[in-house]
């Protein structure tokens, strides 16, 4: 198995938390999202984890999914490296863990 760099890999990781943000807004589990792609759960756990980097079809198959640009999807690089895409107003966010 291939390993990513490590700023691929927080990039992937960033990406993955957008994603997982999105999932809880539009009330998809890990596994539907998976079904679009053609994937089992367990790879759609790694790559919204940030260990299985993202193809442009996926990319391309969740901004429609989601009625999102691809920019809407992506992370943004700061000084202390790659961070979840900025929110829109009217996404939601998932609550803070208690």
């Amino acid at each position: 198995m291939r390993t990513t760099s490590p700023s691929r890999a927080a990039y992937n990781e960033a990406l993955g938390m957008t994603v997982n943000q999105l999932l809880f807004e539009h009330r998809l589990t890990r596994k539907e999202l998976g079904k679009h792609f053609g994937i089992d759960q367990s790879v759609m756990s790694r790559k919204l984890r940030g260990q299985v980097t993202w193809t442009a079809e996926e990319l391309s198959i969740m901004a429609t999914l989601f009625d999102l640009s691809l920019d809407d999807l992506a992370p943004v690089q700061s000084d202390d490296g790659w961070l979840p895409a900025v929110w829109r107003p009217g996404m939601k966010k998932s609550p803070a863990p208690a």
